[in-house]
């Protein structure tokens, strides 16, 4: 998170009920931002698109990113930027009493409803547990006209920035996804390498790992340089082992 918990929650208010519901100062029925969620890194996953005639309802499927974890926090954001820090607060919204599992497997269901005059309700379910212990946190109740043209213009004015990092996200994203994928084949290629090999392609990925996990926030152009060299060293890892994996997963399906 961009703050320590306790300033975080100095400057929200609990509400009663498990809804936070925010009014937005709008004159046409069209959502004049977009709503997002705040993943790991920092970054914006957007639930909600600027611009759709109203009303709007939604939700969207999450889960844990570690494991065994005995709650999970949401933190939703108005705006249009990818990065958290720039976007407006709506509130957080803590569903404990959740699956106890590893990461990815507690289903957690996040509901947006937005009517015609610019209220948003925002609510989780979890799927795993009928009886959720559900706490919302809200910033604000209520988002001025005059709030809503500051996030617009600042959102127009930074258009570029912003493009070039919502491509650095994408493909730090797919880095991800490779890593995920490689070590699948890599589990069958190991059979046939040697010490050497497997070393290599271990320090390979924890480059690129290391690489990978820093806040968008704190990158610079020393940190993107190394990232985009992790990423070239891994391929090149990939490319040996995909080979191996063929010969190997061949052996099974004769």
């Amino acid at each position: 998170m961009a703050q320590k918990a306790k300033d975080i929650y100095d400057a929200l208010h609990k509400v009663e009920g498990d809804h936070a519901r925010i009014q937005l100062d709008i004159s046409k029925a069209i959502m004049p931002l977009g709503l997002g969620v705040e993943l790991p890194g920092e970054y914006v996953s957007e639930v909600v698109r600027p611009n759709i005639k109203l009303p709007h309802t939604t939700k969207h499927l999450f889960s844990t990113s570690g494991s065994f974890q005995m709650a999970a926090e949401f933190h939703i954001v108005l705006g249009d930027r990818p990065l958290v820090r720039d976007n407006l607060d709506l509130c957080r919204i803590r569903v404990r009493n959740i699956k106890w599992s590893s990461g990815g497997v507690p289903r957690i269901d996040l509901k947006f409803s937005i009517s015609a005059d610019g209220e948003i309700v925002i609510g989780a379910d979890n799927l795993d547990h009928k009886n959720a212990d559900i706490i919302v946190h809200q910033a604000t109740t209520h988002v001025s006209a005059a709030e809503i043209e500051r996030l617009q213009a600042e959102s127009k004015e930074h258009a570029d920035e912003d493009a070039g990092m919502r491509e650095l996200i994408d493909r730090m994203l797919e880095d991800l996804a490779l890593i995920g994928v490689t070590d699948d084949r890599y589990a069958f290629a190991k059979r046939k390498m040697g010490f050497t090999a497997k070393r290599a392609y271990k320090d390979a990925k924890k480059r690129l790992n290391t690489a990978l996990h820093v806040k968008l926030t704190e990158l610079t152009p020393e940190k993107i340089e190394e990232l985009m060299e992790a990423e070239a060293a891994f391929k090149e890892q990939r490319q040996i082992i995909l080979p191996l994996y063929k010969q190997v997963k061949g052996w099974y399906e004769r």
